[in-house]
């Protein structure tokens, strides 16, 4: 991990429901309260495509690398607001969780 360069603080779903037809979770309906992550490294890279309401098309996606002492609990489709270090702020669930390396999770849209 190279070094910190932003905050995160996170939420988990409260109602989300097993699809058993597709083995999807859906859409949950509520998020409890704000909790603190901490520090952690932040990349952005331009992977995915997406298109904005004022019809320009952006891409971003998040990689983000949070310290191995991290005590709380983070699931596919929990909510995550991370702050950059020049103060920006983004939103994403969580789409994917690495947490096999000894030093990092690391967890992405």
């Amino acid at each position: 991990m190279a070094r910190y360069n932003g905050t995160f603080s996170y939420r988990n779903s409260q109602d989300a429901l097993l699809d058993e037809a597709t083995g999807f979770y859906q859409e949950p309906k509520s998020y409890g309260e704000w909790m603190d992550g901490g520090r952690c490294q932040i990349d952005r890279s331009a992977d995915k495509i997406l298109t904005g309401e004022d019809g320009r098309v952006y891409s971003t996606i998040f990689t983000v690398f949070i310290p191995r002492p991290f005590k709380g609990s983070i699931e596919i489709g929990t909510e995550v607001q991370i702050t950059m270090e020049d103060g920006s702020e983004d939103q994403f669930i969580v789409e994917r969780i690495d947490n096999q390396n000894r030093r990092y999770i690391e967890i992405g849209n």
